[in-house]
């Protein structure tokens, strides 16, 4: 925005010249024309301003704004008489149609307020400042000498693009230059004792009570503003000669503005306490009414506050005394400044005449600008509020930001301590994580003291983190010392702590967030929000690593159980085939030993680093009757644990090997017992993988299934369709689609393509395409995939590389069909070439990509999502047709709607 005095700054290019007067336009239409001017009416300028808006909408045509107001039109008329001031507006009227260009419209907002909207014009300043100055040269030549006029320019839709907000732009930039003037005027001594005329008073109190209001929008004073004020107050209080201005700050008066004295005044300060002695009431915080000290009271008062209205520091007491002329008052008015019943200011007048100076008219003109005063020292503090909370949104921006890009759940922790730290205030912050096993929280992370001092597992129920997971709020402790739930480390912080528990959305604990403070500290409301929303933050970057983890790891595990699948499918011996298996799974887990015998002890095989007493140990704990008997009963694996020299019962010849973790799952063939699969950790083990079980599982069974070859060909085919399915599913979670939507396109797909007459295998690649379809999302970041709102331009481009993405991912799956990465690649293509990824048209698009396509916009049209309902059947069916020919191949959309139209669908 610009200052007061930059009214024009605002406007750059030069427009042409007026039009002489007998080009000027007609007069307005009745009903919209001023009737003492015979400009156009306020009813004209609303009009005129909606119809050039929407002119601009659909011409882009740019249009200014000027506001006019004619300068001290009330003094004009109480000096001059009403007619001689209806004379000025005509007269100022047709200057300004004599001035401006015949395009130009002139109208008349009512009082002493004119505007002028120049529609496609771009003029300077100088051209500007020129056509002002030649408006006023013809209003005073017309025997108006003194006349002036305040302007405020506006551009549509530079300036903004909001017609209301236009006008107020314009209205706040005239109101500058006008407060500018009349600050400049009224900055003059006014006689001792005697009060201006009252009209004149109204006129100076009604023009400041306007300033003040706009310098309370416009936003903080800063000194010169405060100087502004002053200087205005002492101009409309009667009496008042000069003045200053104190503003508490901390536990002091500051002095803020002066006005009559000098500015070395400025920046001095006295206690609260000699402040309340100076205005003569000790207790500062109950509400106070203005107060005149006259003649030997002042003296007396200023000795009560300590040599004077300064702190007793004998430089500052000089130089109040050589500077504030304090010895030469012979009057002065106290104004105090109430916000919330406390004195945070005091608006000090001074005469230095007469001692009889202030009555009970300045008192009340006085209490009415130190009101203003409170409302700008309240709008200051409030903004002071809000520029804090501003921050500490930055910060948590910085934070959400820097959790953006985190891969690990260390890194995210890493960065939530220190975020924590430098928002609150303290170096010893530590990260608590919740271990499921054995369901308690351990410091993983720390910094300050908690860097050096991890400190031992909390289980369950022991301490203040654990009180906080249980309320699932942060609790927070001023004098941690004090509380029986803390126990104290040695060189452990014993000030305040706080506990900030961070859950996932199905309310299960990721853990703790502790600060610890080396002294007693009050926690405020502001940094409760900012905890919680750290804490917020925090647990939705795990979550989204964990989601991102899991989901990498499903899609690994995918992949390798369509390598074994097809690896069991192709060979043909049983122990090749447990070979390979045992050899994957075990690299996949990261085990030492991987192996598998059987229960006769013909078979056995081994892979990696294997104790040769745990061969031994772990086939005979097989081998037990009791183990047999558990096995046999359940086709889950017997064994399953991260930390199997702790588990209740063991084996001690197993223990005395060092194995940390161990997975044993039984083979079974024909529905009998007849081997086991056996993974297992001898180094250090924070956690078993969650494949371990699954994978263990499934090795087990491709093992058994190999000894069945012939047997189990189709539960091989069907375990392959259900990953798929399991991998389709995943995506259509993922991607929010409308459940179901997976099982719909491959059955449409499968339909459609059975009426066009695709060959088995054909119709097998379409499936598998439509069950894979969307692959490709999993390379697309979150923010983009989950976004609520439209994506822009970079965004878009990040998301339609998806089919690109998918077609890569696909190339790795050995399994799936040629023409399956075909329906991958180009379900977004489009008959007419203006689709994605590369433009393809017609039949250069394969037909199961032009089948897909179809099924796919349907059952989206057919499915409810949160910006739209469900179409029906017609009239989805309805826009495909629309688009036959378009987006579709017309034979594929007709294909389709007789699938619709067949009692099967």
């Amino acid at each position: 925005m610009p200052d007061a005095h930059t009214t024009f700054s605002n406007l750059t290019m030069v427009t042409s010249e007026p039009d002489p007067p007998d080009r000027q336009a007609g007069p307005p239409p009745d009903g919209l024309a001023d009737e003492l001017t015979g400009a156009a009416n306020r009813r004209a300028f609303d009009e005129t301003l909606e119809q050039l808006h929407r002119t601009h909408v659909i011409t882009a045509r740019s249009f200014h704004l000027l506001i006019l107001d004619l300068d001290d039109l009330h003094r004009f008329n109480a000096e001059h008489g009403r007619a001689q001031g209806d004379a000025l507006l005509r007269t100022f009227a047709s200057s300004l149609s004599q001035t401006f260009r015949r395009q130009d419209r002139m109208f008349r907002l009512g009082g002493d307020e004119f505007a002028v909207i120049m529609d496609g014009a771009t003029v300077s300043a100088a051209v500007l400042e020129e056509r002002i100055g030649q408006v006023l040269s013809l209003t005073r030549a017309a025997g108006f000498p003194t006349i002036d006029v305040s302007v405020g320019p506006a551009s549509y839709p530079d300036d903004t693009g909001s017609v209301p907000e236009l006008v107020r732009l314009a209205n706040q930039r005239m109101l500058r230059q006008k407060r500018a003037r009349k600050v400049e005027r009224q900055l003059i001594s006014t006689p001792a004792v005697q009060a201006p005329a009252p009209a004149a008073r109204d006129l100076v109190w009604h023009a400041l009570r306007a300033t003040l209001m706009t310098l309370v929008r416009d936003g903080d004073l800063g000194p010169d503003g405060w100087g502004t004020l002053l200087a205005a107050t002492v101009a409309a209080v009667p009496g008042a000669q000069a003045g200053s201005l104190f503003i508490l700050n901390g536990d002091e008066f500051e002095i803020r503005a002066q006005e009559g004295y000098s500015d070395a005044l400025l920046g001095l300060r006295q206690p609260e306490s000699a402040a309340a002695r100076w205005y003569g009431q000790v207790d500062m915080q109950r509400p106070a009414a203005p107060r005149v000290l006259r003649g030997a009271q002042i003296a007396a008062h200023s000795a009560l506050a300590g040599s004077g209205r300064v702190r007793a520091d004998q430089v500052n007491v000089d130089v109040y005394w050589e500077h504030g002329q304090l010895g030469q008052i012979q009057s002065t008015l106290c104004a105090p400044v109430l916000v919330g019943g406390r004195i945070v200011a005091q608006l000090n007048l001074d005469n230095l005449d007469h001692e009889e100076a202030f009555g009970a008219e300045a008192m009340h003109i006085a209490s009415e600008f130190a009101a203003q005063v409170a409302a700008l020292l309240t709008a200051s503090e409030r903004r002071e509020r809000e520029a804090a909370r501003q921050r500490e949104l930055e910060c948590l921006v910085s934070v959400s930001n820097a959790l953006y890009d985190v891969q690990c759940p260390e890194d995210a922790e890493r960065i939530l301590i220190r975020e924590a730290a430098q928002l609150l205030g303290t170096p010893h912050v530590a990260f608590l994580r919740y271990d499921e096993r054995p369901d308690g929280l351990r410091t993983v992370s720390g910094e300050g003291y908690y860097a050096e001092h991890p400190g031992e597992p909390l289980p369950r129920g022991q301490g203040l983190a654990w009180a906080a997971v249980s309320v699932r709020h942060a609790l927070w402790v001023e004098d941690a010392s004090a509380d029986a739930r803390v126990d104290f480390t040695p060189g452990e912080p014993r000030g305040a702590l706080i506990t900030a528990p961070l859950f996932t959305q199905a309310g299960e604990p990721l853990g703790v967030l502790l600060l610890a403070y080396e002294s007693r500290r009050t926690i405020d409301e502001v940094h409760t929000r900012v905890l919680g929303a750290i804490t917020s933050a925090g647990a939705t970057a795990m979550q989204r690593i964990q989601a991102e983890v899991a989901r990498a790891q499903r899609a690994a595990e995918l992949r390798m159980l369509a390598d074994l699948s097809t690896a069991a499918g192709i060979l043909d011996e049983p122990a090749v085939v447990a070979t390979r298996c045992i050899t994957t799974c075990r690299e996949f887990l990261g085990a030492e030993h991987g192996a598998f015998f059987s229960m006769d002890a013909t078979v056995q095989i081994l892979d990696g680093r294997t104790p040769q007493a745990f061969i031994a140990g772990s086939q005979s704990f097989a081998s037990n009757p009791a183990v047999i008997r558990a096995i046999t009963a359940s086709d889950r694996p017997i064994l399953a644990t991260r930390e199997y020299a702790r588990e209740r019962q063991t084996e001690a010849d197993l223990v005395a090997t060092g194995v940390t973790g161990w997975v044993l799952a039984p083979v079974l063939s024909r529905g009998q017992l007849m081997g086991c699969v056996s993974f297992a950790w001898f180094g250090p083990l924070h956690d078993l993988s969650p494949a371990a079980v699954p994978l263990a599982l499934r090795t087990a069974e491709l093992i058994g299934q190999a000894y069945e070859r012939h047997a189990h060909i189709t539960d091989v085919e069907a375990t392959r369709e259900g990953a798929l399915q399991a991998l389709g599913l995943a995506l259509e979670l993922r991607d929010f689609e409308t459940g179901g939507h997976t099982e719909r396109v491959v059955a449409l797909s499968e339909a459609v393509g059975q009426v066009m007459g695709l060959p088995t295998a054909e119709l097998e690649a379409l499936r598998q395409g439509a069950y894979l379809h969307d692959i490709g999302k999993l390379g697309i970041p979150d923010g983009i995939l989950l976004k609520p709102g439209k994506l822009d331009a970079e965004e878009w481009e990040t998301m339609k590389s998806h089919a690109r993405v998918g077609y890569d991912l696909a190339q790795h799956v050995p399994t799936l069909h040629p023409l399956a990465r075909l329906v991958i690649r180009d379900h977004h293509e489009r008959w007419d070439g203006r689709g994605y990824p590369s433009g393809r048209s017609g039949t250069e698009i394969a037909l199961v990509a032009r089948i897909f396509s179809v099924v796919d916009v349907y059952d989206a049209l057919t499915s409810e999502r949160p910006y739209k309902r469900a179409w029906t059947r017609e009239e989805a069916l309805a826009e495909l047709r629309v688009q036959a020919g378009q987006q579709f191949d017309p034979e594929v959309v007709e294909a389709f709607a007789r699938v619709l139209e067949s009692a099967a669908v």
